[in-house]
């Protein structure tokens, strides 16, 4: 109903304001509202929450009355204590004179009665009393223009703190996603997934990622060339060279250099250390760790086809992507070579 006013007359002792007795009634009628809107028509309920501070993840909608709680993560799923995400959603327990709480009420929410008096309009509407404990007590504080009268907890949501400031927080959202190896879990559960190989390509600005996996499926692997140049070597002089952004295990089908030159390539820095004192002519000693060579004087470009196809792969303590080369400059004047390998991928 709307306030009920005194009529105070026109003037002290007029005679033509409110009687006592109308005075009195408009007094019990306002007084009536309120303690049916903030107690159960006799006493005033012990506990009101006058602010909701948000937790993480989670977004709030609603500033009086009826007020929802979501959180904004997503993710986890499950049951988490007092709500269930997996059906009907209720508090386990409630104590304390229209007080939520997880201690002494099992079982939904029924319409009846809270402390033996009528449920208040406009607050919880579905209550149990069966199991309340607790005494009305006085509100504190004046011009309250908005009250919180429930909160209803959405999905993976957690509430702490029962009158006063109540802290949301997202107990589901964004903890933690369980990863598995061959349908057996890790043994920590993860925030961040961090895919990695040349193959792999992640993608999207928003909350959907995309994972992009090039040739997938069983698809085969496309050739592909892989090169690098030397430092100015003069006549006859050799130097090292790293093919980088390679492959730890590859199949060689070319090599082609720009000059005259002879090219070995080696599985480690280690055996291309160990070969660096051999002649021209000489054959590698059987397992000392070289997978190709070539040796061309004939100036201008010059391509080697492997025939049949070479195997190489990277011998190094952990498997590098990097072939190792050493060239010889077989032209007149000092060069900067050019080596190029066509490659198949053969390890990830």
């Amino acid at each position: 109903m709307a306030k009920v006013g005194i009529n105070t007359g026109s003037a002290p002792n007029a005679g033509d304001g409110s009687t006592l007795l109308a005075g009195a009634n408009a007094i019990n009628s306002n007084f009536t509202e309120v303690y049916d809107l903030l107690g159960d028509g006799t006493n005033l309920l012990a506990g009101i929450v006058t602010s909701i501070v948000a937790g993480n993840n989670v977004t709030i909608s609603g500033a009086t009355g009826v007020v929802t709680i979501n959180a904004s993560g997503g993710g986890g799923g499950g049951s988490i204590a007092g709500i269930s995400t997996t059906g009907t959603s209720f508090f386990n327990n409630i104590s304390a004179a229209g007080v939520v709480t997880a201690t002494s009420f099992n079982g939904n929410l029924n319409a009846s009665n809270l402390n033996s008096g009528t449920v208040p309009a406009g607050r919880i509407t579905s209550l149990n009393a069966s199991k309340l404990t607790g005494t009305a007590a006085a509100i504190n504080g004046t011009n309250i223009t908005g009250i919180v009268t429930s909160i209803v907890a959405g999905s993976n949501v957690t509430v702490s703190g029962a009158t006063g400031a109540v802290t949301i927080n997202a107990s589901g959202g964004g903890s933690g996603i369980t990863v598995q190896d061959e349908g057996s879990a890790l043994s920590t559960l993860a925030t961040t997934l961090n895919f990695v190989g040349s193959g792999v390509v992640a993608s999207g600005t928003g909350a959907t990622k995309t994972i992009t996996i090039a040739g997938g499926g069983g698809s085969l692997q496309s050739r592909t060339t892989k090169s690098a140049t030397t430092a100015s070597l003069n006549a006859a002089a050799s130097g090292d060279l790293d093919i980088t952004n390679a492959f730890k295990g590859y199949h060689l089908l070319k090599i082609a250099v720009n000059h005259p030159a002879w090219v070995r390539l080696y599985t480690s820095t280690v055996t291309r250390g160990n070969d660096a004192s051999r002649t021209e002519g000489t054959d590698p000693t059987p397992g000392s760790g070289v997978i190709a060579e070539v040796l061309t004087t004939t100036a201008g470009a010059s391509t080697f086809n492997m025939s049949p196809g070479v195997f190489g792969w990277s011998d190094e303590g952990t498997p590098s992507t990097t072939v190792y080369a050493k060239v010889t400059n077989k032209d007149s004047s000092a060069r900067a070579i050019t080596v190029t390998l066509t490659l198949i991928q053969a390890e990830a």
